[in-house]
């Protein structure tokens, strides 16, 4: 069996680290929210491990932020949460700088390795992706107040970005998962499916809560 070159090592390596940071392990009672063309669309996750569901987000669309919250038995009570179009506006040159650092990590060093693997243009590319990330990171400090992190959250999220470009690319999920939800999960999740869908994750979100039963 023939061992994969350094070049397929590097490209498997961001991949994974990307993906890796990128997935979330939820409770039986959480939804999580990705943001799809203007509206927060609900998923439970998928396969069970060790007692949680995986979500894995679209891959190819780092743009987009995500929620996290807990359905609740209780009927919803009105809470005085904060609006997200603040937060939305914050995001918005972060989402530029994910999508071009992807871009530049996902394509541009598997295409440059594959078609021009010379030193400098890998040295030029490497400059790039680091430019990117420290751009991303500035952006970060300066809208930290936007996103209601502190100094050491923040620091820690920027130093991350920069040692790690591949879990940069998830800076605008991170992001998102810290905020809290605009209302309660199931309402959001009323508002955002059509009959036939809300059944099923009303079905699905049931099973989890029947299988923990004493």
């Amino acid at each position: 069996m023939a061992t994969p070159s350094l070049e397929a090592l590097l490209v498997i390596g961001i991949i994974g680290f990307y993906a890796q940071d990128a997935m979330l392990l939820l409770y039986h009672d959480e939804l999580v929210f990705e943001r799809v063309a203007g509206r927060w669309r609900p998923s439970p996750g998928g396969l069970q491990w060790k007692g949680r569901f995986l979500f894995v987000p679209n891959l190819l669309a780092p743009w987009r932020p995500l929620l996290r919250g807990a359905c609740s038995d209780a009927p919803p009570v009105t809470t005085d949460a904060p609006s997200l179009d603040p937060v939305l506006k914050a995001l918005r040159p972060l989402r530029v700088g994910v999508t071009l650092l992807a871009a530049l990590l996902l394509v541009g060093v598997p295409m440059l390795l594959w078609r021009f693997p010379h030193p400098l243009a890998l040295l030029a590319l490497a400059a790039a992706i680091y430019l990117v990330a420290l751009l991303l990171a500035v952006s970060l400090w300066r809208s930290r107040n936007a996103f209601g992190i502190g100094r050491r959250t923040t620091a820690w999220l920027a130093f991350e970005s920069i040692a790690c470009p591949p879990h940069a690319i998830n800076l605008v999920r991170k992001l998102g998962l810290r905020q809290r939800l605009p209302g309660d999960a199931m309402s959001m999740a009323t508002a955002a499916l059509d009959a036939p869908a809300l059944d099923r994750l009303k079905v699905t979100m049931s099973e989890r809560t029947q299988a923990l039963a004493p």
